[in-house]
């Protein structure tokens, strides 16, 4: 978008604001309204409940009610109706999510790469990628912060958080049940009872379980792809230890079984396409549930193939399959220590473990520039073959992280003055290890051999400890000013060992000299890259809001926050583990916090502005002579990201509920690096030579080229910013319509939700088909066959329900994605990872 469309985008913004136009929306029911009105907002975005509209934080909440009137099921589906967020099942495994929020956000399930848009379980901070997909089962409120909460909410945190809270073991004996069938024989049963043991002792046993069989079909061997199968097991507590000590406490354990492999559509531009297609389709000679999983493996000694296995587990994992399992236990003491003062004593251990064990190209080699159209499929297994290479594409990866992480916090919030101080303070300690089994496979095409292009294993750690503050004080009766700081030390280690054969030598000439670059740690040194990093950082907030009238809050906002440096575990060699640098931003915010009409209207935006300094970009590419990606993350660059988000509720009528959220902004790289700056000219001066596809997109070399890569794209240009559409947006409504002389209430409810144009990857790269019929990377050309854009799309979900009027039973049929829209959600080794088809379901449920 131009300068002079972001300032009239802005000066709209402005001028809504001064109309008393608020900042945040949608939210817990935590008790009912006068009949007729909306609900009553109460979060918890500052650490202690309040009502939303009287809060100078941007955050989007859900009602266990509105959940359900949404479809909303896990994590994933929050993202549909949160201005300037996306989000998506991983690439390769379905066990993870990657979420963006203002163009922050990571894409890697490595432990070593932290992410900037954390998920809070009951407080509880899940650190790790590969536990982030949660399925929900008696939520009693989630939360979306915008933006850095670096204060009180601590490390990380510089995208956005995502906090669920669950609901409390009840007083009485009740419970409820559902069961769901879908598409792609999709079953679900969930269920929860509360059971009071005494007055004193409440407790709570919930769980779910859910099945399909998958909605890609694998074309050479006849397997079903792409389903899941997940279980979740929860025990809750409550006791009443005295008049002003209760104790919560739950163990959670959740196992997630699922892939997101790479898959076309039957009218694809892509070469392949089977004879007899129907629905999504892969063509990859790695067979389902085949063992051994990865026969016929060799490595390079002297440069003769000589035969070998992977080192532990990660040998005999089931392919094409990933396999998560969490287990999270927490305790949370609560201590009315006097009228004014409460004491939170708050304990958190979580277990990850994530089997990988994929064909991440589906029976392709990568797609570079310099390598536009390989064929299907793309790497040939012996002579005759018809079926692809039996290890699979040119990248097979099977992988084992593991992570142990233990948090404890004590927090104390209240208020002083005759409740004109209140504040929020504690001292939190982090420390977790990880653990990762790493390897990955090249078939050895006309053979069914399989080259062991790495057999690694990696440990770090990480141990932080952080203080904080946040005080509100009321200058006026109307005017409120807070003040908030975090200190934060925190210290990380990083250990690797080569596990491959010791006849395997791996060297890089530097400066005329051969150095040993296998995946060890004590090749680190050599390269100037080190194995401990440590930081100490002040994470300040302040805010001013003013409260105009009963229904009216304007607010103004600066707030700190930074994600942890780390290394980038999946180089190839010794010299390319690199670091990157914590990543540090500012965010400025004015909004305003609005009802109208009695309490049935609410119309709320904030504007944004966003620095970020030393922006942790991650980038995947396919090097030239290359047949796999390379991931990166680099601090390539500054960032700015500005814009504005709006979010809307009104009920006309009663029972008539209609929402609408809009979501835009403006980022852009800024104060681009030495080794970026220089790679662009190379780049150019390519461009300027009419030089080789090879020497245009490969690695610079003689001060040309670098094009393609990392955040400079193939014209020569700095990349638009990643997954950060200018524009998206959702609108929604449900209606209950009473039916008394059946007790009962139809709710029949729609919504649809919106992304502008964008780019996936970070260097912007697609294909597109040319006149001739072969591909090129200039958009100019033809029509888009694959890789990074992501066109425009309106995605709709609706379902209608039956409601008893006493609450006893619900029976719904509802779709998601209902139009089966088709879009670009990743570009990774010059593909597109595609949208979920859509699917219906229909469900029962009672209550009890």
């Amino acid at each position: 978008m131009t300068t002079m469309r972001l300032k009239s985008a802005l000066l709209c913004a402005a001028a809504s604001v001064s109309l008393l136009v608020g900042g945040s929306a949608f939210a817990q029911q935590q008790q009912a309204q006068a009949q007729g009105g909306l609900e009553e907002i109460v979060v918890t975005a500052q650490r202690r409940a309040e009502n939303l509209q009287e809060v100078p934080v941007t955050v989007t909440a859900f009602s266990p009610g509105e959940l359900e009137r949404r479809n909303i099921d896990t994590t994933i589906d929050l993202v549909k109706f949160v201005p300037n967020m996306l989000g998506h099942s991983n690439t390769g495994p379905a066990t993870s999510n990657t979420y963006f929020m203002r163009g922050l956000g990571s894409t890697d399930t490595l432990s070593t790469i932290d992410l900037p848009v954390a998920t809070y379980f009951d407080e509880i901070v899940i650190s790790r990628q590969n536990a982030n997909q949660l399925s929900f089962f008696d939520v009693d409120q989630i939360e979306v912060l915008h933006g850095p909460q670096g204060t009180l909410f601590g490390r990380n945190v510089t995208g956005g958080a995502i906090s669920v809270t669950m609901k409390k073991p009840a007083e009485e004996f009740s419970g409820n049940a559902q069961v769901g069938y879908g598409r792609y024989n999709y079953y679900e049963a969930r269920a929860t009872v509360n059971a009071p043991i005494s007055e004193k002792l409440l407790t709570q046993l919930g769980a779910f379980y859910t099945d399909d069989d998958g909605y890609v079909k694998n074309y050479a061997t006849g397997d079903k792809l792409n389903d899941t199968n997940n279980l979740g097991l929860r025990g809750a507590f409550t006791g009443k230890l005295s008049d002003t000590i209760t104790w919560n406490g739950s163990f959670n354990y959740m196992r997630a079984r699922g892939t997101n492999l790479l898959n076309d559509t039957c009218d694809t531009l892509n070469p392949g396409v089977p004879a007899n297609c129907e629905g999504r389709w892969i063509f990859s000679g790695l067979a389902k549930n085949r063992q051994p999983a990865f026969p016929n493996l060799v490595v390079s000694i002297g440069g003769v193939l000589t035969p070998a296995t992977l080192t532990g587990a990660k040998n005999n994992f089931d392919p094409q399959t990933t396999k998560a399992n969490t287990k999270l236990s927490m305790s949370n003491f609560t201590i009315e220590a006097s009228d004014n003062m409460t004491i939170n004593v708050i304990t958190g251990h979580v277990h990850t473990k994530q089997d990988i064990a994929i064909d991440f190209q589906s029976g392709r080699n990568g797609r570079s520039p310099a390598n536009p159209g390989p064929a299907v499929p793309f790497t040939l297994g012996p002579a005759g073959s018809t079926t692809g290479h039996p290890l699979g594409s040119g990248f097979t990866l099977s992988q084992r992280v593991v992570s142990d992480q233990f948090t404890q916090e004590i927090k104390a919030t209240g208020s002083l003055m005759g409740d004109q101080l209140k504040y929020v303070a504690g001292v939190y300690y982090y420390d977790e290890n990880s653990d990762m089994d790493l390897a990955d496979i090249f078939p050895v095409a006309g053979t069914n051999q399989g080259l062991i292009g790495r057999d690694q294993q990696v440990a770090n750690g990480t141990k932080a400890w952080a203080g904080y503050a946040q005080f509100d004080y009321a200058l006026t009766q109307q005017l409120t000013a807070t003040v908030g700081a975090r200190f934060t030390n925190e210290k990380k280690d990083f250990d690797t060992k080569d596990s491959r054969p010791a006849g395997v030598v791996s060297t890089v000439t530097v400066n005329g000299q051969v150095r040993n670059n296998r995946l060890d740690t004590a090749n680190l040194a050599q390269f100037g890259i080190p194995t401990d990093q440590e930081v100490n950082l002040w994470t300040p907030r302040f805010a001013l809001n003013y409260q105009a009238t009963d229904d009216a809050l304007l607010f103004a906002s600066a707030t700190n926050g930074f994600r942890s440096g780390g290394w980038n575990a999946r180089g190839s060699g010794a010299n390319t583990l690199l670091t990157f640098k914590p990543e540090k931003v500012w965010s400025y915010e004015l909004g305003a916090k609005t009802e109208w009409w009695d309490n049935r209207f609410r119309f709320n935006a904030t504007l944004f502005h966003m620095d970020v300094k030393q922006f942790q970009s991650p980038a995947s590419f396919v090097a030239a002579g290359a047949t796999a990606p390379t991931f990166l993350t680099l601090n390539d660059a500054d960032m700015r990201n500005q814009g504005i988000e709006i979010e809307s509720q009104i009920m006309p009528v009663d029972g008539l509920n209609i929402f609408g959220s809009l979501g835009y902004q403006d980022g852009k790289y800024r104060n681009q690096g030495a080794t970026t700056v220089a790679q662009l000219a190379a780049c150019k001066a390519a461009i300027a030579a009419n030089a080789s596809a090879a020497v245009r997109f490969g690695p610079v070399s003689g001060g040309l080229g670098g094009c393609g890569q990392g955040i400079v794209n193939v014209n020569g240009e700095y990349a638009e910013l990643a997954r950060t559409p200018p524009w998206t947006g959702s609108i929604g409504a449900n209606y209950e319509i009473p039916m008394d002389s059946w007790n009962v209430n139809i709710v029949p409810s729609v919504s649809a939700n919106y992304s502008s144009t964008f780019e996936s990857a970070a260097a912007n790269v697609s294909f597109f088909r040319a006149a001739n019929g072969t591909n090129s990377v200039q958009r100019s050309d033809g029509p888009f066959v694959s890789g990074s854009l992501t066109e425009s799309y309106w995605v709709v979900n609706a379902s209608l329900a039956i409601v008893d009027q006493n609450d006893r039973y619900k029976v719904s049929v509802e779709c998601q994605n209902c139009f089966g829209e088709v879009y670009n959600v990743a570009g990774i080794s010059g593909y597109s990872y595609l949208s979920h088809p859509g699917n219906w379901m229909l469900k029962v449920r009672t209550n009890f």
